[in-house]
């Protein structure tokens, strides 16, 4: 059994004043339905996303014996304030630092004895990212998104090893980023839009581990996408 379920939220407040007709530009005014933005305009806002995926599979052996179920669960979380300006008419220039976190937890079940083991990483996720604002008509908007940047994400956890006892073994994992987001976005007034879509995110770099000081020679790179 195999469940994935993405959500992907977003919320960006236009610190901007207001100007006139349906464009959207620094200076005063009034607006009516907003269908273009001008050259000029800044926002801040704060994007999120929020992607869980949990997994169950039940082993029997070929000749008999206790069934084996292992389950696990994952989340993902990357979320933080963004800042946007339009460097033309309805094409921004935007960057971000997010909050970056994943947590995973697996157990095994076997005629009663369970095992389990939770890790978590934290660090941050910064990126810059081009987008063009297409308008559907009365404020609302369709927005491609193009852009990468780089992630440092890094845990620890204890670990039984035989003949030593008790460990802590840490993980550290960086690299690039590749990011391409489509959302619709709605402008409910001048000083205010609402945004949802489908946020891909592409991690690729290395992977290190060291025990308790000790650091692996191994080299370990990676490639990960999630989408939300």
């Amino acid at each position: 059994m195999h469940l994935t379920r993405l959500v992907g939220l977003g919320l960006v407040l236009a610190m901007t004043l207001p100007a006139a007709a349906d464009t959207l530009r620094p200076g005063t005014g009034k607006y009516g339905h907003i269908t273009r933005i001008n050259k000029g305009v800044a926002e801040l806002g704060l994007d999120n996303i929020l992607i869980v995926r949990s997994n169950s599979e039940k082993t029997t052996p070929e000749g008999g014996g206790d069934a084996t179920t292992d389950s696990s669960l994952s989340a993902i979380f990357v979320g933080g304030p963004t800042f946007r300006y339009f460097i033309i008419d309805n094409l921004s220039l935007a960057a971000n630092i997010n909050l970056d976190m994943v947590h995973t937890s697996t157990k095994s079940e076997t005629a009663g004895t369970t095992a389990e083991t939770k890790f978590t990483e934290f660090g941050f996720l910064a990126t810059v990212m081009a987008d063009y604002y297409l308008s559907l008509g009365r404020g609302m908007f369709i927005k491609p998104g193009l852009g990468g940047g780089y992630f440092l994400l890094s845990g620890s956890q204890p670990i039984e090893v035989a003949g030593q006892g008790e460990l802590t073994r840490k993980s550290t994992r960086s690299g690039g980023v590749g990011r391409f987001q489509l959302s619709l976005v709605f402008y409910t007034s001048q000083n205010f839009n609402l945004k949802a879509g489908v946020d891909v995110l592409a991690r690729f770099g290395a992977k290190k581990t060291e025990t308790d000081g000790t650091e692996s020679k191994d080299d370990i790179s990676l490639l990960e996408i999630d989408a939300g």
